[in-house]
């Protein structure tokens, strides 16, 4: 018998959020621990590579816990931010970062995908996307 092996189908879209949602819990630990804490500098590093401007309004896609949107407020060139993700999940552990921090009135999330972005043009000054 001459069995050929199939190639492995893609999970659909719907099963990569899935996931996403079953390791919310352990999700910046991993990040943290998988690049020996170098992720917080990459945040920075996006963050001083905003366009130099002032009062900047933000996206944030597939933005998880939050935690680049939030080094993009930190930068101070950010006056207000959203942060777009499908996990709901993800979105909850970054409700309560930014509740913690008294940010709810500069920083938004929302439930959507980043393939279908459900603002118009020129609704932001910048766009960003990591990992």
């Amino acid at each position: 018998m001459n069995s050929k092996p199939t190639p492995q189908t893609a999970p659909s879209r719907h099963e990569v959020w899935r996931m996403f949602d079953r390791v919310a819990h352990r999700y910046d630990f991993l990040n943290h621990f998988l690049s020996f804490n170098r992720d917080a500098a990459w945040r920075r590093k996006v963050a001083e590579l905003l366009p130099p401007k002032e009062e900047q309004r933000v996206l944030d896609l597939a933005t998880g816990t939050a935690d680049q949107l939030l080094a993009l407020y930190e930068s101070g060139r950010v006056a207000s931010g959203v942060g777009l993700d499908l996990s709901e999940k993800m979105l909850a552990i970054a409700h309560r970062k930014i509740s913690s921090r008294q940010l709810n009135d500069r920083l938004t999330l929302q439930t959507g995908n980043a393939e279908a972005i459900p603002f118009g043009n020129g609704t932001f000054d910048t766009v960003t996307i990591s990992f």
